[in-house]
């Protein structure tokens, strides 16, 4: 019950609660609109199809539109976290003829990022990646809200089972600082 909760919690935070006015970081009004990577080839954007440098080049372009969209208050220095799904995460390990993979070059240039792989990133279509700054002048971007994490309610007795429900409440992502999340689509 505990694993699906958080499987769950990872879909709210991101996508907020359909019909109701709980956003996520995905969805939030807000935020800045997504962009697309760099087309190679004439119309390859995923980074399956792209060099290592390529694929640096797009992380670059993200950095570019999260910087651009702060107006100074985040650069290369800050505490930043780079949000990509599993399959996106493998490509981080490619690697030039020199054996400096695109994880390297970036570690190189962020002297503060983090990388967590999302598996909700995933997507036929094209998977989505974020860049987003942790805090401003101290004070998180963005917090991910919870009334109650899980609550198990009374162990209800059949004739030959036993019963019980999970429950848990939501608040989806409250996002202080939505020009401090960029995201891209179509990697």
């Amino acid at each position: 019950a505990a694993t699906i909760i958080n499987k769950d919690q990872n879909r709210f935070y991101l996508y907020g609660v359909e019909n109701k006015e709980i956003y996520g970081l995905l969805n939030e009004p807000n935020l800045p609109a997504s962009i697309t990577p760099a087309v190679v080839n004439t119309d390859k954007t995923k980074w399956a199809d792209k060099t290592t440098q390529q694929i640096y080049d797009d992380v670059l372009l993200l950095a570019s539109e999260l910087f651009t969209n702060s107006m100074g208050n985040i650069d290369q220095t800050a505490d930043l976290t780079l949000v990509v799904s599993p399959s996106t995460a493998v490509q981080l390990g490619k690697a030039t003829d020199y054996n400096i993979s695109v994880q390297d070059m970036l570690n190189k240039y962020f002297s503060n990022l983090d990388i967590v792989t999302l598996p909700e990133l995933e997507a036929d279509s094209g998977n989505t990646i974020m860049l987003i700054a942790k805090s401003i002048d101290g004070r998180p971007t963005a917090q991910l809200g919870f009334s109650e994490k899980l609550r198990a309610l009374r162990v209800v007795p059949y004739t030959s089972w036993y019963e019980q429900k999970y429950v848990f409440g939501t608040y989806g992502a409250i996002v202080y600082y939505p020009f401090a999340i960029a995201t891209m689509t179509g990697v």
